[in-house]
């Protein structure tokens, strides 16, 4: 029964997997997938980690232990337990350049956003310093008139005084 119960959980560890394969290539994009796949990952683990023993029988039982190998040969067990691993393993390794990849993506585009951030608010800065220059300009020639009108005032009461000077004398 042990044999069953470890090839039926091999069994079904596979086609978990072969299903979380399906859209590989399609969804390499997709997180859930990926963690889907990632949680597969981690319940084989554990599955081997708590359930699965070479030789679950105490060697002290010889008939049985002898049983037990004969059925762990017949279910073929320890190559099925090698080929589930290795390709979890592979499966793992895979999602994990894609999730790299992924990543490394991502952050190109977050460093090609920063970068046209930053080259929009240089934009905005040389648009603000052309507009102070601009109003700088108006407030110069607004400042020279002025100054021209005030000369102007300044020619036309020397003149005024010149007539007064000369009627007073």
């Amino acid at each position: 029964m042990l044999a069953l119960a470890y090839q039926l959980a091999f069994q079904q560890i596979n086609e978990e997997r072969a299903e979380a394969l399906k859209g590989l290539e399609i969804n390499r994009k997709n997180d859930a997938q990926i963690e889907r796949r990632n949680n597969l990952y981690a319940q084989a683990s554990l599955f081997n980690a708590r359930n699965y023993f070479f030789n679950p029988i105490q060697l002290s039982r010889y008939p049985t232990y002898r049983c037990w190998e004969d059925f762990r040969e017949a279910f073929q067990l320890p190559m099925k337990y090698r080929e589930t691993n290795e390709q979890i393993i592979q499966v793992h390794s895979i999602l994990s350049h894609q999730r790299q990849k992924l990543e490394d993506i991502n952050r190109q585009k977050e460093i090609e956003e920063h970068r046209k951030e930053q080259q929009k608010s240089e934009e905005e800065r040389q648009r603000l310093d052309k507009a102070r220059l601009e109003q700088q300009k108006s407030k110069d020639k607004l400042n020279k008139k002025i100054s021209l009108f005030g000369l102007f005032l300044s020619f036309l009461g020397l003149i005024e005084v010149a007539d007064v000077m000369g009627w007073i004398s």
